[in-house]
């Protein structure tokens, strides 16, 4: 437990959780069925990275899951930049006004330290952040 514990510590990307004698997968990709998460306040503002193709369909549509359990937002532009680049070279940032969509009803969750996570982001709480 003490080795599980100081690797779940150290992990960078903080994808697994310890609950006494137990691991899991903090988001469940691969579980059917949706993991249950509480709803907390985010912070002010997320991001989140698409490709240049993608992003005007966010921009009219918002953020779906697709095929993941929850939208994935980073607090951080470097985050969303380097996932970002898992889908183009050249990635558009999303920035996503968190504390509003919050306040109008948008659930989020917190994922770890540097994700959130969400449902669904209406389109009216997106915007291009220029880098």
């Amino acid at each position: 437990v003490e080795d599980l514990q100081h690797m779940v510590n150290q992990s960078e990307k903080k994808r697994h959780e310890l609950e006494g004698e137990y691991i899991r997968a903090i988001y469940g990709h691969s579980v059917d069925g949706k993991f249950r998460k509480d709803n907390q306040k985010p912070p002010e503002i997320l991001y989140h990275g698409t490709s240049r193709e993608t992003a005007p369909i966010i921009l009219e549509e918002g953020i779906k899951s697709m095929d993941r359990q929850y939208v994935h937002l980073s607090q951080v532009v470097k985050e969303a930049m380097r996932v970002g680049k898992r889908k183009d070279s050249e990635p558009v940032i999303l920035q996503v006004d968190a504390e509003k969509a919050f306040h109008e009803g948008v659930k989020f969750y917190e994922g770890n330290d540097r994700i959130w996570l969400s449902d669904y982001i209406p389109s009216s709480f997106l915007s291009i952040y220029n880098l």
